[in-house]
């Protein structure tokens, strides 16, 4: 079987935003840089032994931006030539690291569910002190990204708490290379708690956000539907250790500082067809 190509790192669990269909919540203290670059060699034979030429790491958390050592995982990861792509939240993105980014990172992704910010604050994408991201601080963070020759992708959860929000404008000001619609994500053993479950969307609902929110002026529109993320999301978490959501189910498969990747990857239940669905004509 053909192996995936992408490999999703939450560097870290330490975030500033709580959101309620959070996914990744690990309750683990960051590596040390030297066990974080360990991981990063076990991915780069992985991609060797499978003669993988497209690999790419996605740094993920948590917020990625929270890990202190981010800017040399960074360099050490494009040392090897391998693609580098980052998921956060945005609110720690400044035009200053971003330009310093350029030539190293393929594609920022930030995460935007809504722009009001009453909404935000209830979906618990905002701080401590009930900050959000405004759409000013957005749109200079994309227009950063466009100037820096990195791809911008945008990634919005669709709940019940954003059916009402007028995203489609909120896209076209920040004019992404890549959209995601993605429907929650809700894991058995993390984040399927009662105070939560009301927030799912049908999926008439989810079809309805997505036609009235549909962007593709010369951007990649990817749909994310129930189920697709099972068995497809091929992850590790900030210790090391390899999961992938099974059939609902968080579980984990070995850890990729002590025992090699290709070994590991042999006994996931891994859905080849729902992974290319995910990834189907991106290009970074």
């Amino acid at each position: 079987m053909k192996k995936p190509n992408v490999i999703n790192f939450h560097i870290t669990d330490a975030c500033n935003y709580t959101c309620k269909h959070c996914f990744a919540d690990f309750k683990m203290k960051d590596l040390p840089l030297k066990d974080a670059k360990k991981v990063i060699d076990s991915i780069e034979a992985f991609f060797r032994e499978n003669e993988i030429d497209n690999g790419r790491i996605n740094i993920a958390g948590g917020e990625p931006l929270m890990y202190r050592h981010l800017d040399e995982i960074i360099d050490y990861i494009a040392g090897k030539n391998i693609k580098v792509s980052i998921i956060t939240n945005g609110s720690r993105l400044t035009e200053e690291r971003i330009a310093a980014w350029s030539g190293k990172v393929a594609m920022i992704g930030i995460s935007v569910d809504a722009i009001n910010s009453y909404t935000n604050v209830h979906i618990g994408r905002c701080d401590a002190h009930q900050t959000t991201n405004d759409l000013d601080h957005l749109v200079k963070m994309a227009e950063a990204i466009h100037k820096g020759g990195i791809k911008l992708k945008i990634n919005t959860v669709v709940s019940r708490e954003n059916l009402d929000e007028d995203m489609l404008s909120v896209y076209k000001a920040l004019k992404p290379d890549r959209l995601k619609l993605i429907y929650i994500h809700v894991v058995h053993n993390v984040n399927e708690w009662p105070e939560k479950m009301d927030i799912i969307p049908t999926v008439s609902e989810y079809n309805e956000f997505v036609e009235k929110n549909r962007y593709e002026e010369n951007c990649e529109l990817v749909l994310e539907r129930p189920m697709e993320m099972q068995n497809s999301y091929f992850m590790i978490n900030p210790h090391g250790e390899v999961y992938i959501n099974c059939f609902g189910l968080e579980k984990k498969y070995g850890n990729s500082i002590y025992e090699s990747l290709s070994e590991i990857f042999s006994r996931l239940p891994f859905d080849k067809s729902k992974f290319d669905l995910r990834y189907e004509n991106e290009e970074v």
